[in-house]
């Protein structure tokens, strides 16, 4: 049990070969600005990340754009 569930999440996929994570079904507009548990766990492993989405799930195209946006500003990979 931990009170950081990024670090933790990150630390047990790194002892991984891949990892598998759950996109959120309903994003707030507050995470557009904070970032998502998903996300952050995505750029900070050193293994392969697969996120599933439910089926017919697909967030705006403006919150698409925008999380694009940060990662492009941040120097990763768009």
């Amino acid at each position: 049990r931990t009170d950081d569930v990024e670090r933790a999440l990150i630390e047990r996929a790194n002892r991984s070969d891949l990892v598998i994570l759950g996109a959120p079904s309903r994003p707030g507009r507050h995470r557009d600005f904070f970032g998502q548990t998903t996300d952050a766990v995505a750029a900070a492993t050193e293994v392969s990340v697969l996120v599933v989405k439910e089926p017919g799930e697909q967030l705006p195209l403006l919150t698409r754009l925008w999380r694009r946006l940060r990662r492009l500003t941040k120097g990763g990979e768009g």
